[in-house]
């Protein structure tokens, strides 16, 4: 009797360790990632690269299986958000890669397993920003000729002005005396000197 008691537990034993081996998440056997939205005023997409996108608002929770091959290779992950939004979430497995100098979020999840990842993103409105313009306006005095060409951002305009340019760009003016005249200096700056390059790396 005591034997067979013994050889009862023992299958017992078996018994459960097998069931400890199946997967602990619902699927095919293959892993997969879980992208949960959490709310936000914003808008924007999650992009699995090699397996496709999901957007939020619609769905607020979305399953991207990955295939077998998958195991052991590289996963990048690409948060995007849409215009006019920004992202303020951005967690993998409960930690967080949100780079708040970066409008785009990008992450590689390295030596993937078999198991469920997931992936947490937040979208918000971005705040709205007013930019500043400024008019800029050339001409010539003196006696003397010649002609007065303006670059924007490296781009060459044509005739005097005037000119609208956003807060920040960089202007450049350019005097160029005929061969019977000879540059004087800017009324506008005489401390300038006689440079004939006018450079205003950003106008403010």
């Amino acid at each position: 009797m005591k034997i067979k008691k013994i050889m009862s537990f023992f299958l017992m034993l078996t018994l459960l360790v097998t069931v400890n081996l199946v997967p602990s998440f619902a699927g095919n056997g293959n892993p997969d990632i879980q992208v949960v939205f959490n709310g936000g005023s914003g808008a924007g997409k999650v992009e699995i690269f090699g397996y496709g996108e999901v957007s939020y608002p619609d769905p607020a929770t979305e399953f991207i299986t990955l295939t077998e091959e998958a195991i052991g290779s590289s996963i990048t992950i690409q948060v995007i958000p849409a215009v006019g939004s920004k992202v303020t979430r951005f967690d993998v497995e409960q930690t967080s890669y949100l780079d708040k100098e970066e409008l785009t979020q990008i992450h590689t999840i390295k030596n993937i397993q078999n198991k469920r990842y997931q992936v947490k993103v937040r979208f918000d409105l971005a705040e709205a920003t007013t930019t500043n313009f400024f008019t800029v306006t050339t001409g010539k005095t003196g006696e003397g000729d010649g002609s007065v060409t303006v670059s924007i951002d490296g781009v060459t305009q044509s005739g005097p002005g005037p000119y609208s340019v956003e807060e920040g760009k960089k202007v450049i003016v350019t005097a160029t005396p005929d061969a019977d005249s000879v540059f004087a200096g800017w009324d506008e700056d005489p401390d300038y000197g006689l440079n004939n390059e006018y450079v205003i790396n950003s106008i403010d």
